[in-house]
């Protein structure tokens, strides 16, 4: 009797169908490479999308400055625009404390700006070569806080152009030019509301009730209401 010859030896060993047979591999590794080949095309075209769509912020020139506000930023974060009479020009990179003169604290905000979005609004008088905010800081550019949204709080720079507030330019090497600041007007009446003496107000007011109430008490008060009603009866 001849015996049975046994399956032959596979070519990758340890890789067998339920009755021995050898299975071949090949198509599944080949599955494979495709697949990760296709999620690396993904990725790079993606990659690409996000260059082309935030390209334009990481290649074209950028001015920086800083803008020292008094009084409470809060709703102003990292990347709120920064915008000219309704035009954005740049946006918010930074926002931070630091003292100030008599022992108060002043909110330094850092930003960016459009170098070449500046220059244009310059036109002829644009700097042959450099940033134009110093140009249009000697020209009165100031920046105040503005509300976005009142349903969210957030804020954002609102700059313009006034020329009372021209003033020169002197920035140390190193140092960021600084725009100055005012504050709104509505600011400004808050600031005024805060400063009144509410409590004397409130005496005053008394005193003055007081007063009126003894004058219109006395007999004098009394004889002229008469004389007044005597007259109008005639």
């Amino acid at each position: 009797p001849h015996e049975r010859a046994g399956p032959l030896p596979s070519a990758h060993p340890g890789v067998q169908g339920a009755e021995g047979r050898p299975v071949s591999v090949g198509n599944g590794m080949q599955g494979a490479a495709w697949r990760v080949g296709a999620l690396a095309l993904g990725g790079i075209v993606l990659l690409g999308l996000a260059i082309a769509a935030v390209g334009g912020q990481w290649f074209t020139p950028r001015d920086r400055a800083v803008m020292r506000f008094e009084r409470s930023v809060y709703g102003l974060n990292v990347g709120a625009p920064v915008v000219l009479r309704g035009v954005r020009v740049g946006q918010v990179t930074a926002v931070a404390l630091a003292p100030a003169a008599g022992g108060g604290l002043a909110m330094p905000v850092t930003a960016t700006f459009d170098r070449a979005m500046l220059r244009d609004l310059l036109g002829a008088d644009a700097p042959a070569d450099g940033p134009a905010l110093p140009v249009l800081v000697q020209r009165g550019l100031v920046a105040r806080l503005s509300t976005q949204s009142l349903l969210t709080g957030l804020l954002y720079v609102d700059l313009d152009l006034v020329p009372g507030r021209a003033v020169a330019v002197a920035t140390p090497a190193g140092t960021p030019l600084a725009i100055p600041t005012e504050a709104t007007r509505l600011q400004t009446l808050q600031a005024q509301l805060e400063g009144l003496d509410l409590a004397q107000i409130g005496r005053d007011l008394a005193a003055v009730a007081g007063s009126a109430r003894q004058l219109l008490g006395g007999p004098e008060a009394r004889q002229l209401l008469q004389r007044s009603a005597d007259a109008a009866a005639q």
